[in-house]
């Protein structure tokens, strides 16, 4: 699965400038770096944000002064973590795509061209193609079972960027399945058949079993076995088989 740059900003009234931004890198369903940052309450002028926003911050650590000292570092962020990104944002416009307009335009020469590419993909839209609700990535999560790892609510950023590429990962390989049919499953060793979607998984490694002792005094010795990870967490045992001989069964599909 490719790396995902998923991001969430919170703005002051629907086209203001940031006070809190959050950003989750995720690569084979695990999260490879994370950006949060927050500017003072007092910053914050519109009524709806201090009523509905700011009590979901919680103790989200104040990292910078002024909005645009906040959003720079963001986009320092952006920049280190850009190249090979897919970027995805719950409904990006105007709030997300505001704020990169925002960021590029401090320093249009040299920055036009270090926005997103091709786009800010929509999980909205993601869902709306698979007929479930778009606008609420609360609603996908827990009507598929699916744990969001950040502990927080909606309007914090950092849980609506962890919320939004969860939920993108898991619909993003229901539209592949849909695309590929059949030919997307192969056979777990030794299940009796039982099947997986080679479009949910995250990873494929060998991991280490370690020498366990038996009661009769005995020992097993330690082995190796290769692990797919799905999405959602799920790991499955493929026995035997190395690495390559499940990727082999994948490309023969």
């Amino acid at each position: 699965m490719s790396k995902i740059f998923s991001l969430d900003a919170e703005v002051d009234g629907l086209y203001g400038p940031s006070f809190a931004i959050a950003a989750t890198v995720r690569e084979n369903g695990a999260e490879i770096a994370k950006f949060e940052g927050r500017v003072p309450d007092s910053v914050v002028t519109d009524g709806w944000v201090k009523e509905n926003v700011l009590p979901a911050l919680g103790d989200m650590e104040v990292t910078h002064q002024s909005s645009k000292e906040l959003e720079e570092a963001f986009w320092a962020f952006w920049k280190e973590h850009k190249d090979g990104s897919i970027v995805i944002a719950h409904c990006g416009s105007p709030v997300e795509s505001g704020l990169f307009r925002r960021c590029v335009e401090r320093d249009l020469e040299s920055r036009q061209w270090d926005g997103p590419f091709p786009a800010i993909h929509d999980v909205a839209t993601l869902l709306l193609a698979l007929g479930e609700k778009p606008d609420s990535v609360d609603s996908y999560n827990e009507s598929h079972g699916i744990v969001v790892p950040f502990n927080g609510v909606s309007h914090h950023p950092m849980y609506d960027s962890v919320a939004a590429a969860v939920a993108w990962e898991h619909a993003f390989a229901r539209l592949q399945d849909l695309k590929g049919g059949e030919n997307m499953f192969i056979t777990i060793p030794g299940s009796g058949g039982e099947k997986i979607n080679t479009s949910q998984i995250l990873s494929i490694k060998e991991e280490r079993i370690s020498a366990s002792s038996h009661r009769d005094g005995g020992s097993r010795e330690a082995s190796t076995s290769t692990i797919v990870t799905l999405v959602g967490g799920k790991r499955v045992s493929m026995g035997s088989l190395s690495v390559d001989e499940v990727l082999d069964q994948i490309h023969k599909k």
